[in-house]
């Protein structure tokens, strides 16, 4: 799975990724970090065809931004980092059974969630 960080004037419903074409089946989830920020959660395989698909579009990608950067964040770091993990919590939530071990598993892998 891969986060896939696009710069946007303002919040981007599912339709208006298909106008794109964009397969939003592929979408995981649609997370907004930060003002003017779209961070689009994705299959790996589906990456560079999205990435395609964006730049055809002249839509800009940003993968330098990281959300737990105290300089980025609006907000105190321990509060960001519980936002943040309840935010993850939800995508896992709204996932297909299937898929939501796997999900899971990475960000345990990933050490986004301490056990």
């Amino acid at each position: 799975f891969k986060k896939k960080k696009v710069s946007v004037q303002r919040r981007i419903p599912i339709s208006q990724l298909r106008r794109l074409y964009i397969n939003s089946s592929r979408i995981l989830d649609i997370h907004y970090p930060d003002h003017h920020l779209v961070s689009l959660f994705i299959h790996k395989g589906y990456e560079a065809k999205l990435s395609s698909q964006l730049n055809k579009f002249a839509i800009t990608v940003r993968d330098e931004h990281v959300p737990l950067i105290p300089q980025i964040c609006r907000d105190k770091v321990d509060y960001a980092f519980g936002t943040f993990a309840d935010r993850l919590i939800c995508a896992i939530f709204r996932i297909r059974t299937p898929v939501q071990c796997a999900v899971a598993r990475f960000f345990i892998e990933k050490d986004f969630f301490f056990l």
